[in-house]
């Protein structure tokens, strides 16, 4: 286990949990909230148990399917936080801080995931085959997504109201 801790990937990982976790402090007011948070830290979460699962295989298809369930959980982590700061349902603007922590574990992800031994692998029936080209130099950027203040009336007449309990 010292082993996965001292990765670098999971070490980012842990910081994207310890964001997540302190973002969801802010989250804890009512039940709308709560239910972002849930998605916000339990994502992050994931993340940290994936890293740990596909360390734990040998298989390069079971560390690949490990590593493209980071990816989604990652994505939906940050579409959360965007949701929430959407909304103004939190406190504090923390778009551009998880977008940089994001941005951080990508980069080591993408290191690691260069390591994964193709040659070690099975033929699975499903016919998903996984190839990380170790040359593709990975420069795509995250998408920066603009979050503009939206009027009430571009939601076409739903009431999205967090602050009232029911």
């Amino acid at each position: 286990m010292d082993e996965i801790k001292n990765l670098p990937v999971y070490k980012k990982a842990k910081e994207l949990l310890t964001l997540a976790e302190h973002i969801a402090e802010y989250l804890k007011e009512n039940e709308q909230r709560r239910d972002l948070q849930g998605q916000i830290v339990g994502n992050a979460m994931l993340i940290v148990v994936k890293i740990s699962g596909a360390e734990a295989s040998e298989l390069y298809s079971l560390k690949m399917e490990n590593a493209i369930r980071i990816k989604f959980a990652v994505r939906e982590m940050f579409e959360a936080v965007l949701f929430a700061r959407l909304l103004k349902i939190n406190h504090n603007d923390y778009v551009q801080l998880v977008r940089n922590c994001v941005e951080e574990f990508r980069l080591e992800f993408i290191k690691w995931i260069r390591t994964f031994n193709s040659t070690n692998d099975y033929k699975d029936d499903w016919g998903i085959r996984f190839l990380v080209d170790p040359k593709d130099n990975f420069e795509v950027k995250m998408v920066q997504t603009e979050v503009r203040d939206i009027d009430s009336d571009d939601w076409g007449g739903v009431d999205w109201d967090f602050d009232d309990e029911d």
